[in-house]
């Protein structure tokens, strides 16, 4: 092992100092396939490529990237998040919903209309 991490590799890129392309896209590559397989592993095996993609994109557009505030490992993160959510709206059909839930959403009643709504025993009857 070098001991060159993916943010080692991160910060030569932004800095514009000499480094491996190819270790980094393949060390991105696993690193954003790990978060969208965690947090979207319903999506189709394309739309992880997809995922990586845009995340690599919306990472080189973050300004944050020129400060030190935060590493750009976290950068990264946020940005593989950031592609989750986009590439779950362009592929969901209109009206339904882009994030699953595991219950439903609970059935609301307007305060106006509890009184008009029947109950079940007068259904039934």
């Amino acid at each position: 092992m070098s001991g060159v991490t993916l943010n080692d590799l991160f910060l030569a890129a932004f800095s514009g100092q000499p480094r491996n392309h190819g270790r980094l896209g393949r060390e991105a590559r696993r690193y954003a396939r790990k978060i969208s397989m965690r947090f979207a592993a319903d999506l189709p095996e394309d739309h992880h490529e997809e995922i990586f993609d845009e995340a690599f994109a919306q990472l080189w557009s973050m300004p944050e990237r020129l400060t030190s505030e935060t590493t750009p490992l976290k950068l990264f993160r946020k940005a593989v998040l950031l592609a989750i959510r986009a590439v779950r709206v362009s592929y969901t059909p209109p009206g339904q919903r882009t994030r699953t839930y595991k219950a439903p959403p609970a059935f609301q009643v307007a305060a106006d209309d509890v009184g008009r709504i029947p109950d079940r025993e007068t259904i039934e009857a």
